[in-house]
């Protein structure tokens, strides 16, 4: 019975992880995509800035460098947790497998 309870609780830790791990990929492709949209307007914004006008172009570039810079830390984190995700998807499937060899028995 003791075993049962325990392993119980490692399913729903596992579960409750991956569905953390989960939420913060979808948090970080969000925000890649709205960076993605940012540059994207200050891009056509640099686009229509008068050559001649070289503090604002630099400024507008300075954004848009900084931008890509978050955009690749971001990707970075989202390799990190893919693999973090396939860690836990791994953990909930041995988890549960054990369940089910404890409950069979």
């Amino acid at each position: 019975m003791a075993k049962e309870i325990i392993i119980d609780i490692n399913v729903r830790d596992a579960e409750k992880n991956l569905q953390e791990i989960n939420e913060t990929l979808l948090v970080q492709k969000q925000i890649i995509a709205e960076l993605e949209v940012a540059n994207s307007k200050l891009e056509n914004k640099l686009e229509k800035t008068s050559k001649k006008d070289l503090n604002r172009r630099r400024e507008i570039s300075k954004e848009i460098s900084k931008n890509k810079q978050l955009i690749k830390e971001e990707q970075a984190g989202i390799k990190e947790n893919t693999v973090e995700r396939d860690k836990a998807n791994l953990a909930l499937k041995t988890a549960k497998e054990n369940t089910a060899d404890l409950s069979g028995a």
